[in-house]
């Protein structure tokens, strides 16, 4: 009985040993990271039986156990992962945040400084001090743009650093999994029903640290734990790890790509979670776009401010050069294209060129070429728009052209598969700088100077006029103001035809204005208000009717204008697109230029002005019953009782000037002629040493002169057309002109026609002049204005105030938004960003601790327990130790009884 007492004695002092000693590791790893709670198993060891039953015989520690929960872990896992997701990606973009919105460091100041030392010199345009601060205003503001890049690209190498460092940590993390697998594996294999406690808790604490740093997917197997990252990619494989590389990105050295190591294509984009993804993620959606925004807003300004300086006057009156750095210099247009790392050759030259910056967008775009049908593809990031395709061209240079850029190949050998990552904005606030500039050089003045006559009946009034640019659509330079230095060539003059209609004429004779070529002739005007003398359309031409039917070309009498039926056939390019579509117009038999105009005029784009003209010429009539010339049916000489009236003059009288004069006064007082918009002028011919009569249908309709006189007496008739014969008129003969077109197309629309009778195979001509101004009021016929070249602008400051306009005027996002709200909303946009982020940081701080608390409550030491444990078990060895002490004192005694 007393070994049965010793040996349950024995047996409860080895529990509670076990059991102080589980509790005395608990209270020495209370803080030890990722240590999850002790407890002792302790069972029965069973009875023996006896003659009064099963008598015990003690107890015994089956196992020590964690106080763990999977899911709970698991859960602590996934909550550590969003946690430093949102937390990397919250910490830089409140970097950000505070760069470009503290007044000190952002752009918003120095546009405001610039646009201000602006707005004052145009006040005073010929302060030599308020151009020289306007110099060093420009200054600080390029110095601002280059100082939010490098501060922002600083940041962008600190996050490329932390992913350097977070890969590091990925690796060292995963040998270290794979290392306490395989000793968990070892340990296992030993003894299958005791768990390396220890060992697990530090697995799940790496497991926990690898977390923070990437999304984890943890399946166990056998003991041991698979872990997949990303999209699915294993890492560890049981006691194996595999290994994140980083590499160069596929375009951009300076950008970090990363690799697993048993992979050839990158994992990056699928490293979307944990402090890895947060810093990706930052990159992606702030840095990225904040690098374009801004680069964006540099071009735009540059661009803009250059143009207008360039079309500017200084004050030594040449045209300004450019101001700030041109936005297409060589460097920056070829630093634009980035050649792919998988690409066959590197002999490319290609550039990218900006042909409007108001269309610019803040994507990147990528430009490729087809694995086996050699066709390219320019594709905009942002959406994922396909923009442009095509085969690719044989021959160089070669552009294409998308969303206001100008891909530009000038050689090299392209092959299938080849592809370039573009990047319009990316570098431009890199860039942005000021040229070498002095105090004279800045172009305030506009080179266009009007006038309006003082001896003009009419109250009409023309405007300051303004250079719409110097360049043509194909980037030609505009004659009409870089011809000749200092002079516009030709001087141009305005002359109201009719109080409804004006001619714009070349005024280098001013005594002999004649036709510009190709001519603006026969404008409608619209009183009340303000009307545009020229085209706004870069890509508008004029086509001028000079086919073998026009006017009397035979040199005989006509019936009819004998005009054929003719097909027009309008061809439209969308220059977007490139999209083609045409329309036919069929004219009809004999008809006048009025009508063929009026169906024209229903195309889209396409604008016809019909005009007619004939002149009266070498009077052979005498003032003798029955004379009589009449125009389109109205009777031009007066009777009075079957006789001629008094009023009308001797046709032989004067040289004929007083009847030329009747002639055209009857012509212009006759209600029904002026209603068609006809009208006639007494001209004297100085070279044939003779008057005449110019008749002018502003309109195009026919025009049909009659003549009733004496046998012998005649009149002649002249269409105005070179190389046309004189009909002769005698009595009882009439003869028909027809009249002629000017037909403008919009940018992109050109002209056919079948036959030769009225446009024989005539060029169009550019219709854009590179200038504008407006008149408004009431003219009168006969008013005049004029247009040259401002030869003393010394103290203009016209083209200063549109450089002063730039501050609001919407030149970004389609003419939408002026350069600081722009601004404003790149710093609105990154605000949100950081306000949205801060909460959702928060938010996710708050799930973690929730679950890390539940995972505490589950697997924490808590110390007052474990003093309580303490104590309950020290009490439990003492007990033990009496059992002992009883055991040997009964031993004792039954020694002695002998």
């Amino acid at each position: 009985m007393v070994s049965d007492v010793l040996g349950i004695s024995i047996s409860g002092l080895r529990v509670s040993q076990n059991a102080i000693r589980t509790t005395g590791h608990n209270i020495a790893n209370a803080n030890t990271p990722g240590y999850s709670r002790q407890s002792n198993e302790i069972n029965s060891v069973g009875g023996t039986a006896s003659g009064v039953g099963y008598l015990g015989n003690g107890a015994y520690t089956n196992r020590i156990e964690r106080l763990v929960n999977d899911l709970v872990v698991g859960q602590v896992r996934q909550d550590t992962t969003l946690y430093n997701e949102r937390s990397a990606y919250n910490t830089n973009v409140f970097q950000v945040n505070s760069l470009f919105s503290n007044e000190s460091t952002g752009l918003t100041k120095g546009l405001q400084s610039f646009f201000n030392a602006m707005q004052n010199l145009t006040d005073d345009p010929t302060s030599t001090s308020s151009r020289q601060l306007l110099i060093s205003e420009s200054q600080n503001l390029a110095d601002r743009f280059q100082t939010l890049y490098t501060r922002t690209h600083t940041i962008n190498d600190t996050i490329n650093e932390n992913v350097s460092i977070a890969v590091e940590s990925v690796n060292n993390l995963a040998k270290n999994i794979a290392k306490l697998n395989q000793s968990i594996g070892e340990s296992l294999g030993s003894s299958v029903s005791n768990s390396p406690n220890d060992l697990l808790d530090q697995r799940d604490e790496a497991l926990r640290q690898l977390s923070k740093l990437v999304s984890i997917q943890v399946s166990e197997q056998n003991g041991q734990v698979n872990v997949s990252i990303g999209s699915g990619d294993s890492i560890i494989i049981g006691s194996v790890a595999n290994t994140l590389t980083l590499g160069q990105n596929e375009y951009d050295p300076l950008k970090p790509e990363i690799f697993l190591s048993d992979r050839v294509r990158p994992v990056t984009d699928a490293l979307s979670s944990g402090e890895i993804g947060g810093l990706l993620d930052f990159q992606r959606t702030v840095i990225d776009p904040t690098f374009n925004e801004l680069g964006r807003i540099g071009l735009v300004l540059a661009d803009e401010f250059n143009h207008l300086q360039s079309q500017g006057i200084t004050a030594n009156n040449t045209f300004g050069q450019d101001f700030f750095t041109s936005v297409d210099a060589s460097n920056a247009a070829s630093a634009r294209v980035l050649p792919s790392s998988n690409n066959q050759t590197f002999d490319q030259l290609i550039s990218l060129s900006i042909t409007n910056t108001q269309a610019l967008t803040t994507s990147d775009y990528r430009f490729s070429i087809d694995s086996t049908s050699n066709v390219y593809t320019v594709t905009r990031l942002s959406d994922n728009s396909e923009l442009a395709s095509n085969i690719m061209p044989v021959t160089y240079p070669a552009s294409i052209t998308f969303d206001g850029l100008s891909l530009d190949i000038t050689s090299g050998t392209f092959s299938n598969s080849d592809a370039f990552l573009i990047r319009p904005t990316r570098y431009a606030a890199r860039d942005f700088s000021v040229n070498t500039v002095q105090v004279a050089d800045i172009a305030l003045g506009s080179p266009v100077l009007t006038d309006t006559r003082l001896s003009n009946i009419g109250d009409a009034q023309i405007s300051a006029g303004a250079v719409l640019g110097l360049l043509d659509s194909s980037g030609a330079a505009i004659p009409l103001l870089t011809s000749q230095t200092g002079q516009m060539s030709p001087p141009l003059l305005v002359k109201f035809t009719t109080p409804s209609t004006y001619d714009i004429l070349d005024n280098s004779n001013p005594g002999n204005p004649v036709q510009l070529s190709p001519p603006i002739r026969n404008q409608a005007y619209v009183p009340g208000i303000e009307n545009n003398l020229f085209a706004n359309d870069i890509g508008q031409t004029t086509l001028v009717s000079n086919g073998t039917a026009l006017g009397l070309p035979g040199g005989a009498p006509l019936a009819v204008n004998g005009y054929p039926a003719e097909t027009f056939t309008f061809t439209t390019t969308n220059p977007s697109t490139g999209a083609v579509s045409s329309q036919t117009v069929l004219s009809t038999l004999n008809a006048s230029a009025r009508a063929t105009a009026g169906q024209l005029d229903n195309i889209d784009g396409v604008t016809a002005k019909a005009f007619n003209y004939l002149e009266l010429r070498n009077f052979s009539v005498s003032r003798t019953v029955p004379l009589q010339i009449s125009l389109n049916g109205e009777n031009l000489v007066e009777y009075e009782l079957g006789a001629i009236a008094a009023a009308v003059p001797d046709p032989t009288a004067n040289g004929g000037e007083d009847f030329n004069d009747y002639l055209a006064k009857q012509i212009n007082d006759n209600t029904n002629l002026s209603a068609l918009g006809i009208y006639a002028v007494s001209a004297y011919d100085a070279a044939a040493g003779n008057f005449y009569i110019q008749v002018h249908s502003t309109r195009g309709d026919d025009l049909s002169v009659a003549l009733q006189a004496g046998g012998v007496e005649a009149i002649e008739i002249n269409d105005g057309i070179a190389g046309n014969a004189n009909v002769a008129l005698s009595n009882g003969i009439s003869t028909v002109v027809g009249g002629q077109l000017d037909v403008s197309l919009a940018n992109g629309i050109t002209m056919a026609t079948a036959g030769t009778a009225i446009f024989n195979a005539a060029p169009a001509q550019s219709a854009y002049l590179g200038i504008q101004a407006a008149i408004s009021g009431t003219p009168a016929r006969g008013d005049l204005f004029t247009l040259d070249f401002n030869s003393s602008a010394a103290s203009d400051n016209r083209n200063g105030l549109l450089m002063a306009a730039l501050q609001q005027a919407g030149t970004i996002a389609g003419n939408t938004q002026n350069v600081g709200a722009t601004y404003n909303q790149l710093v609105e946009a990154i605000g949100v960003k950081a306000n949205t982020s801060q909460l959702n940081t928060d938010a996710a701080k708050n799930v973690l601790d929730q679950s890390a608390n539940l995972q505490q409550s589950i697997s924490g030491v808590n110390l007052d327990e474990e003093a309580a444990n303490l104590i309950r078990f020290e009490q439990l060895y003492s007990a033990n130790a009496q059992v002992i002490n009883v055991a040997r004192q009964l031993f004792d005694q039954l020694l002695g009884s002998f």
